[in-house]
């Protein structure tokens, strides 16, 4: 990434640096989550470049595309151009962050803005759980009629709702939440013994309501190697969201979610244990 920004940036005649770059993400996109900004924001810093990032509930689908978030980070979008083309008005500071939360109902404003000097500050806690005891599930997944709820291409709502259940065949770690608002990705920690080829570790984070339903606020996937054993870390795709105090925050861990993540070719076990999701929070 670094050499092709350098590559990119001598274009303008301007070698040894990045281009500068405002780099927006969706937290809902399901097709390029916050990450993909996030490696191209810290390859930029490392060259001592110009990069700032705006991240919202908005992008391709399951983005709710908030009328507020995306009107200030349009008006954002053209003070860097003003700056960049015209050299007059004010660019968001190099390293600075401004994000909007998801909200619910899809009509909501988003949230926000939060800001902050750099990525790193815009989150400076976390919340973390999990449990040491193991809990074993397979490549056959949980339940199918929740996986195609939360198909992108057939769910175009952010803030879709379904009935809480414990799925069959996944892991299951849960919070009552003291209220916070998460701020970032979520890192997910397991020690792990995979009995099988081509395992697929996937992770969802709900929110479960008083009311019984449960909203699915972000998920990541990890690709195992065969007959893998040891400890894993990963990330999800991220979000800024609020867990009210009293509803349940709960990780959920299987080996299948089709169709948003490819199925596995492979029939594998995994049995997980000293598990902890670490939540970045405000």
């Amino acid at each position: 990434i670094a050499k092709q920004l350098y590559t990119y940036h001598q274009g303008y005649g301007l070698p040894g640096k990045p281009a500068p770059m405002l780099l927006q993400s969706g937290w809902t996109d399901d097709l390029f989550p916050p990450s993909q900004s996030l490696r191209i924001y810290n390859a930029a810093r490392a060259l001592k470049g110009y990069a700032a990032l705006q991240f919202g509930d908005l992008g391709h689908s399951r983005g709710s595309n908030k009328q507020n978030t995306n009107h200030a980070f349009q008006e954002q979008g053209a003070s860097f151009f003003e700056r960049r083309l015209k050299h007059t008005g004010t660019q968001p500071a190099n390293g600075s962050v401004t994000a909007y939360t998801q909200t619910c109902p899809k009509s909501a404003p988003g949230g926000g803005p939060f800001t902050a000097k750099r990525w790193s500050k815009l989150h400076p806690h976390t919340v973390t759980f999990g449990s040491a005891a193991g809990q074993l599930f397979t490549s056959a997944g949980g339940n199918a009629t929740i996986a195609a709820d939360f198909d992108p291409i057939a769910n175009s709502d952010a803030c879709k709702e379904v009935k809480a259940e414990s799925e069959p065949n996944t892991a299951n770690y849960t919070l009552t939440s003291p209220g916070f608002t998460l701020m970032g990705l979520p890192t997910v920690a397991a020690t792990v013994k995979t009995v099988g080829p081509f395992g697929e570790l996937v992770a969802r984070l709900w929110d479960v309501l008083p009311s019984g339903e449960q909203r699915l606020i972000t998920r990541g996937v990890y690709r195992l190697n065969e007959n893998q054993v040891g400890t894993i870390t990963f990330q999800l795709h991220g979000n800024g969201y609020e867990f009210p105090a009293g509803d349940t925050v709960k990780l959920q861990l299987l080996g299948r979610d089709a169709p948003y993540y490819r199925a596995s070719n492979g029939t594998f076990a995994i049995e997980a244990t000293n598990v902890t999701v670490s939540l970045p929070t405000l």
